[in-house]
């Protein structure tokens, strides 16, 4: 059983694929030993430090359906339960407020520390950069669950020496995302 924070869980949904021929990238990684939740399309991912309430040690790449993370995602939820294919979603008394079942993923999770750059601890100081519009709008969704509020206050960096942009969440710190990588964006369709 692992009980993870439910606004994590709920922002983490916002950057999974829904790419069914890559299952690995479909789900959100609870990462048991380094107490993260983590999940990525390919193009953009976030890691959630700091996600855990309770874990059995057994890390898992787990579906998240849009009724879980709506569940997850009410300002009431407090907690999401994974055990034995269930997502109880509870309030901070640990009353339930639903259920969803959950499938396990049987794949290898997306290698996330491999992408995460060694200076993510320090300084977010770089240059400009232009991205594409549409890779905001997880982030902007993302922070609405986690902080509550609707004008996000979120910083994006580039240095110029990495392949990813990292973007901050100001008033959640335990909140770290990429866009990776920086391509030529012009004629996306």
């Amino acid at each position: 059983m692992t009980i993870v924070n439910a606004h994590a869980i709920a922002a983490a949904f916002y950057f999974t694929s829904k790419d069914r021929t890559r299952p690995s990238i479909t789900g959100v990684y609870l990462d048991c030993g380094k107490q993260r939740v983590c999940a990525t399309d390919g193009q953009i991912m976030c890691i959630i430090a700091d996600a855990f309430i309770d874990d059995d040690g057994q890390s898992e790449l787990v579906t998240v359906s849009a009724a879980l993370r709506d569940l997850a995602s009410l300002r009431s939820a407090s907690s999401v339960c994974f055990d034995k294919g269930m997502g109880t979603v509870c309030n901070e008394d640990g009353g339930p407020l639903g259920a969803m079942p959950y499938k396990t993923i049987d794949e290898s999770p997306p290698n996330y520390d491999r992408v995460v750059r060694p200076a993510l601890t320090g300084d977010m100081v770089g240059r400009n950069f232009a991205l594409n519009p549409k890779l905001i709008e997880p982030f902007a969704k993302a922070n609405s669950v986690l902080v509550g509020k609707r004008n996000p206050a979120i910083n994006f960096n580039f240095d110029g020496s990495e392949s990813a942009a990292l973007v901050a969440m100001l008033e959640y710190p335990a909140f770290t995302g990429m866009i990776m990588p920086l391509r030529q964006q012009g004629n996306d369709k």
